[in-house]
C-alpha cells in the first residue's frame, strides 16, 4: 500500500497570485503564463511598467518566448522605475482592483460605440471604470444594478460588463458564468457573439469544453450564428458532439470538421478525429491518410504558445501510433515491419513512447525476433517509464517471449510478480465500483472523485502514481480536473479581496463556484468510474491471460523434465541444436534498471533447450 499521488492535480498558476502593488514578472513567471495558455497580449499588458535585464531578454530567448514578449521585454529593458500607487482613502463604492494591475484590460472593439448613446449613466460609469483598470469596482456596481434590478431590460448588457471585469480580475469560472447567461438570452442581444466567442477563450484557458459544449447544445445554438473569431473552435466542438453522440453521426461530425481552420492547431486534431472515425468505418485507407496529414501538416502549424506546441507534438506521435497499429492489424510479416517502421518513428522524448515500444516490441514477437521484442520490454522496465507509464500488457508479453525460448524460471517470476502486483489493485478498484455503480453510489459520484483527487486525500491505495496518470490521459476528464483546480485559485483570490466587496460581489461568487465545483466532482466521478471500469476489465483479462500462462507453463515444465529423463530419446537433429548457455541470461546484456537509449534493440537471446 502506498499514500495516494496527492500532488498529481496541483497544477500552480502565477497569475492567481494578488498584490495591491505593480508586480514584478520574471522570465520564470512569463513562460509559465505561456504554458497556461495565456495569451501573447494579455501577457504583454501584464509587462507594462516593469523593468527587464539584458539577461531576463536572454533568459527570455533561450526558452523560447513568442517573439512579440521578447520584443516588449526589449522596449522595457530602460524603462524608468514604476512610480508607487497612490493609496486614497476609499468610500464604499470605490475599491482597490487587487490583482487587476497584473492583468491589464483592453478596449472592446468588439462592441459597437453606436450603444454609447442611450447607455444609462451607472453602466457607461462601470465602463469607464472597467476601461480604467479599476475592475472591482466596476464589478461592484454591475453587480448592485443587477441585485437591485435597476435595468432589468439591460440585463444582457449588464452581466456582459460584469463578465468582462471579472475576467479582468482574473476569476475566469465567475466570468464564464456570466457570459454564459448573456448567451443563454439568446442571438437577439448584441452581446451574444462576444460573449460566446469570449466563453471559448475561457474553454481555451481552462482546457476544459465541458461546460461550453452544454451551452451549444441547451441553447440549439447553429453554426451560421458561431461569432468570426471562434468559428473554427465551435465547428470543431460541434464535430465532438456528434462524433460523441449515443449513435454516432459521423458524416455529421465529419462535415463539422471540415469547416475547422487549416492554419489552427484545431484542424489537426479534426483531422486526428476524422483518422479515427474512418479506422471505426474500416476504411483503413482512409484513416492512413488522415494520420498522415497530421503527421506532415505539423510544420505547417504555428503554435501561439507553450501549450499548443506540445499539443501538436502528442498529435503527431499519437497520428503515428495509429498509422503503425493500422498496419499492425493487417497480421502479415509485411504489415509488421512497416508498422515497425512507424512505431520507430515516434519521438523519444515523448509520454508516448513508452507505448511505440511495447507496440512494437508485439511486432517484433510476431516476427520471430525474440531478443528485439525484449529489448524494448526490458527497455520499459527502467524507472525512467515504470513510475510513470501505466502498461501492465507488457508484462504479459514479456511472459510470453520468455516462454517462447523456454526459460521458464523468469516466465514463473514474471507471472507471480504480476499477480502480486495487478490482483491487489483489481480488488481495490472492484471495491471501488461496486460502492459508485450502486443505485444509491451514483448519488455520490463527487465523492467517487473526492477519493482519489481531492484537495485533502490520505487514503492508502494499491494504485500506482501511473494508473492514475493514465486515467488523467481522458482529455476531458483531465480539462475538468484542471478547471476544478482553478475554481479553487479562485476562490482564494475572492477571499483576498476587500471585506465590502466580499460581501455584496464575493460572496454570491462564491455560491455559485460552490455549486457548479459540486457539479464539476459529479461529472469528474462519473467519468472516473466509467474508465476505472474499463481498465478493471483490462487488467481481469490481463490477470486471466497470466493464469493461462501458468497452465501453459506447468505443461512445459513437465515435458521438459521427461525429456531430461529420457535423454537417449532425443534424436540427433534435437541433441546438436541443443546450445551450450544454460539460461538465456548468459546471452543478452545485463539490465541493471537503468535506461540507455542507445542500447535499445541490442539485448541478445538465444532459444532455450527446448528450440
Amino acid at each position: 500500500m502506498r499514500p495516494l499521488y496527492r500532488n498529481l492535480l496541483a497544477i500552480p498558476f502565477l497569475f492567481f497570485g494578488w498584490s495591491n502593488t505593480a508586480l514584478a514578472i520574471s522570465c520564470d513567471d512569463i513562460m509559465n503564463l505561456v504554458g497556461y495558455n495565456v495569451d501573447v497580449q494579455t501577457i504583454s499588458d501584464m509587462m507594462n511598467g516593469k523593468r527587464f535585464s539584458a539577461e531576463d531578454i536572454k533568459c527570455l530567448e533561450e526558452r523560447g518566448a513568442p517573439a512579440p514578449i521578447v520584443e516588449k521585454a526589449r522596449s522595457l529593458s530602460a524603462a524608468e522605475a514604476p512610480q508607487p500607487v497612490q493609496q486614497n482613502e476609499k468610500d464604499f463604492g470605490d475599491f482597490e482592483d487587487f490583482g487587476s494591475e497584473s492583468q491589464k484590460s483592453r478596449r472592446d472593439d468588439e462592441i459597437s460605440d453606436e450603444i454609447e448613446g442611450d447607455m444609462p449613466k451607472e453602466i457607461r460609469e462601470a465602463k469607464t471604470l472597467l476601461q480604467s483598470k479599476r475592475s472591482a469596482t466596476a464589478a461592484y456596481k454591475l453587480f448592485k444594478l443587477i441585485e437591485d434590478n435597476t435595468y432589468p431590460d439591460r440585463l444582457p448588457e449588464i452581466q456582459y460588463y460584469l463578465a468582462r471585469s471579472l475576467t479582468e480580475l482574473q476569476m475566469f469560472h465567475s466570468a464564464q458564468h456570466y457570459y454564459t447567461k448573456v448567451v443563454e438570452h439568446g442571438p437577439s442581444n448584441q452581446y451574444f457573439n462576444s460573449s460566446l466567442a469570449r466563453l471559448v477563450s475561457i474553454a481555451r484557458l481552462t482546457g476544459d469544453d465541458f461546460d461550453l459544449k452544454r451551452v451549444i447544445l441547451k441553447n440549439r445554438i447553429s453554426p451560421d450564428l458561431f461569432p468570426r473569431k471562434a468559428k473554427s473552435h465551435l465547428h470543431y466542438l460541434l464535430g465532438i458532439l456528434y462524433y460523441d453522440d449515443k449513435n454516432p453521426k459521423y458524416a455529421m461530425a465529419l462535415k463539422n470538421f471540415e469547416k475547422v481552420s487549416p492554419n489552427s492547431v484545431l484542424y489537426l486534431k479534426s483531422r486526428y478525429i476524422e483518422g479515427v472515425i474512418y479506422t471505426q468505418q474500416e476504411k483503413l485507407k482512409s484513416a492512413v491518410r488522415a494520420f498522415r496529414d497530421v503527421y506532415s501538416e505539423r510544420e505547417r502549424i504555428e503554435p501561439t504558445d507553450a501549450r499548443e506546441k506540445q499539443l501538436i507534438e502528442d498529435l503527431t506521435d499519437l497520428a503515428l501510433l495509429n498509422i503503425a497499429s493500422i498496419y499492425f492489424s493487417l497480421k502479415q510479416d509485411k504489415s509488421y515491419e512497416e508498422s515497425s517502421k512507424w512505431f520507430d518513428k515516434v519521438n523519444r522524448s515523448s509520454q508516448y513512447w513508452p507505448e511505440a515500444l511495447f507496440r512494437d516490441a508485439w511486432a517484433q514477437y510476431h516476427l520471430g525476433r525474440y531478443d528485439e521484442a525484449l529489448g524494448r520490454l526490458l527497455t520499459l522496465d527502467s524507472p525512467y517509464f515504470s513510475e510513470e507509464q501505466f502498461i501492465p500488457e507488457a508484462e504479459i508479453l514479456k511472459a510470453i517471449t520468455y516462454y517462447s525460448v523456454c526459460d521458464y524460471s523468469r516466465v514463473d517470476k514474471i507471472v507471480n510478480g504480476f499477480d502480486a502486483t495487478y490482483k491487489p489493485m483489481k480488488s481495490e478498484i472492484q471495491a471501488f465500483l461496486e460502492k459508485y455503480n450502486s443505485p444509491e453510489g451514483k448519488k455520490l459520484s463527487a465523492d467517487a472523485w473526492l477519493t482519489y483527487f481531492g484537495p485533502n486525500v490520505d487514503t492508502e491505495t494499491t494504485l500506482s502514481k501511473s494508473y492514475l496518470n493514465r486515467i488523467l490521459r481522458n482529455q476531458e476528464l483531465s480539462g475538468i480536473a484542471r478547471h476544478l483546480s482553478m475554481m479553487r485559485q479562485e476562490i482564494d483570490r475572492i477571499n483576498a479581496q476587500d471585506p465590502r466587496w466580499k460581501d455584496v460581489v464575493g460572496n454570491p461568487l462564491l455560491n455559485v463556484i460552490a455549486e457548479d465545483e459540486l457539479r464539476y466532482q459529479k461529472i469528474a466521478g462519473r467519468m472516473l468510474v466509467n474508465e476505472m471500469s474499463a481498465q478493471k476489465d483490462n487488467i481481469t483479462y490481463l490477470i486471466t491471460q497470466a493464469g493461462l500462462i501458468k497452465l501453459d507453463l506447468s505443461e512445459a515444465k513437465i515435458k521438459e523434465y521427461k525429456k531430461k529423463a529420457n535423454i537417449d530419446a532425443v534424436n540427433f537433429e534435437d541433441k546438436f541444436n541443443v546450445s551450450f548457455a544454460t539460461s538465456s541470461s548468459f546471452i543478452y546484456w545485463p539490465f541493471n534498471g537503468e535506461f540507455w537509449a542507445d542500447e535499445l534493440g541490442y539485448y541478445k537471446i538465444k532459444h532455450g533447450s527446448c528450440k
